[in-house]
């Protein structure tokens, strides 16, 4: 039998989506062609990879590129997802094959980070790891009208979301939050009308704005359980001012009747972190969704000059320097100084911050531009 591995075309996207569904899907959930409409389009089948034998698309590897902005800075990703064997011809490695490819092909295209939807062995074999903490608040009704209740109230009103009427004002939300996925109109209204995350678990998505004066102050995208009461309500985004956001949890909250809801925080929502806290929200701290891996440091470096040069001022940012080295490795150079990274620490470094023997003069520099923060890998452009 002969396995050919290769790019997928768009004639293949029935046959990929099938093979998902078989894999992924019960009966009572949406497609994985429908649900993840951006990645299982003909638009991108070049970007995603297949293993084919005797004709039958038998392994996929689900890729597709987009941006990520950090305070004015753009890294390019590669999301990893819908990885699947048919169960005819699992034991052959032909998913290791394909995720081997994969990393290739962010290394041949200048991608920054892949970032993978699983934390499995075949990852983490092929140098993903987890990185980086996410806060998950989960308040209750009460503690969510304490955190949004103050002196700060908004003099607006909670709706729910209408496509032709928000749409462009939740985008330019997004784009003004200092961590974001760069979207076009098309591509949001696409990861909307998905519900990715919440078509994996069967819950039903909804999105509700804070409005004022005909303009979008904040939204969040929440999840509410469908047949499975069991499950625990859910926000996977948001954007806006802290004290619209808050409002809309409490306006949520009361609507619906929920005794809890979960609430992820990032490491840029500090003050939105302390609200919850202070209202007496309980809080878990968790790794980043899935798996990453860091492509090459050097060049993350290079994307996060304009970052680097505001936070240390230009002379002190011209004197630090990384560069990558002939074994792959990372050095890190202030001065006299100087801190060797292997692709696991250069990964700690950017998503969880400094080692503490980084140098007396390097570590606090590299103290104040790390950890970043991070997007939550779990909202709308979840793959």
């Amino acid at each position: 039998m002969m396995v050919q591995f290769r790019t997928a075309r768009p004639e293949d996207i029935p046959a990929m989506v099938a093979l998902s569904d078989r894999v992924f899907r019960k009966p009572h959930q949406t497609s994985m062609g429908q649900a993840y409409s951006l990645l299982f389009s003909n638009e991108n089948a070049g970007n995603m990879l297949i293993a084919e034998e005797d004709g039958k698309i038998v392994t996929v590897v689900g890729l597709l590129p987009s941006e990520i902005s950090i305070a004015g800075c753009t890294l390019r990703v590669l999301s990893m997802g819908s990885v699947c064997t048919d169960a005819d011809y699992r034991g052959k490695d032909y998913a290791g094959t394909l995720v081997r490819m994969s990393i290739e092909k962010c290394e041949r295209e200048g991608v920054h980070l892949l970032l993978v939807s699983g934390n499995r062995t075949l990852y983490r074999r092929n140098g993903c790891y987890e990185a980086g903490l996410i806060r998950h608040f989960t308040p209750t009704a009460e503690q969510a009208r304490h955190a949004a209740e103050n002196n700060n109230s908004s003099q607006a009103e909670t709706v729910e979301y209408d496509e032709a009427r928000d749409l462009e004002s939740m985008l330019r939300l997004v784009h003004n939050e200092p961590v974001h996925y760069v979207r076009t109109k098309a591509q949001f209204a696409r990861l909307i009308h998905g519900a990715a995350v919440f078509s994996n678990s069967a819950m039903n998505q909804h999105i509700a704005l804070r409005r004022s004066n005909g303009e979008a102050l904040a939204y969040v995208v929440y999840g509410l359980p469908g047949y499975d009461a069991t499950r625990t309500p859910a926000v996977i985004e948001y954007a806006g001012s802290d004290q619209a956001v808050l409002e809309l949890l409490r306006d949520v909250m009361e609507r619906h009747q929920l005794e809890k809801l979960r609430v992820p925080v990032g490491g840029d929502k500090a003050a939105f972190g302390e609200a919850l806290a202070a209202a007496g929200a309980s809080v878990r701290c968790e790794p980043i969704p899935g798996t990453i891996r860091l492509t090459d440091l050097a060049s993350v470096w290079r994307s996060l000059a304009p970052y680097i040069h505001e936070r240390l001022g230009s002379e002190t940012a011209g004197k630090l320097d990384c560069t990558r080295t002939a074994d792959g490795q990372y050095r890190i150079a202030y001065g006299e100084e100087t801190l060797a990274l292997d692709a696991r620490g250069a990964l700690t470094l950017l998503f969880s911050g400094a080692p503490w023997a980084a140098g007396d003069a390097l570590g606090p520099l590299l103290a104040s531009l790390f950890p970043l923060p991070f997007v939550y890998t779990n909202n709308l452009n979840y793959v």
